[in-house]
């Protein structure tokens, strides 16, 4: 999963933080911090297999809160029934970037609605993310 975060991403989120140096110095230090997480993390579970969804949730919060700065019109709510299981590592994540990417296609106007959600079912963990 790691090899499919994609190189755009990285660099527009170097141009957004680029662009806020001028605009909004202390913005743009605060999500350089954030952009160092995100990268951190994901050079850290390279080599994990299952994770607790407590961690991939921080990852995909890191992810969401970047992401919001390039759109401001990008909600994401969670809606979380049970937390409290193992995941692959970088499994959630591409999810909430594709519902957001192809979301956001051809939006002009108005907000997306992106929503994670969890639950159990008899012994199952389901996992949602709708748009």
């Amino acid at each position: 999963m790691f090899s499919q975060i994609k190189p755009h991403f990285f660099f527009n989120t170097i141009t957004t933080i680029q662009a806020l140096c001028h605009s909004d110095p202390q913005k743009a230090s605060e999500t350089l911090g954030t952009f160092a997480n995100y990268v951190r993390q994901n050079l850290t579970r390279q080599t994990e297999n299952l994770i607790p969804f407590e961690h991939e949730l921080e990852h995909i919060k890191t992810y969401v809160d970047i992401e919001m700065l390039r759109f401001a019109n990008i909600e994401v709510k969670y809606d979380l029934s049970i937390t409290d299981f193992d995941i692959a590592a970088f499994s959630i994540q591409p999810l909430i970037e594709n519902a957001i990417k192809h979301g956001m296609m051809g939006k002009e106007e108005g907000t997306l609605h992106v929503v994670l959600k969890t639950y159990q079912k008899g012994n199952d963990y389901i996992i949602e993310v709708s748009d």
